[in-house]
């Protein structure tokens, strides 16, 4: 979360990276907290950015 914090447009892959984790791992964190209505993705062409809804309890 600090990571999309710290940079919203930032790409799953880049999370990868910089966290150290596997891109598949990321992708089932981020569909679950997406799920869970606590980050969404505003898509816009060739600019997207993530947005924190809530705090995760």
């Amino acid at each position: 979360m600090k990571t999309i914090k710290d940079s919203p447009p930032i790409s799953i892959a880049a999370i990868a990276t910089q966290t150290g984790l596997s891109k598949r791992i990321v992708d089932r964190a981020i569909a679950s907290l997406k799920e869970k209505a606590i980050l969404s993705r505003i898509e816009a062409k060739n600019n997207a950015t993530w947005v924190i809804n809530k705090s995760e309890s």
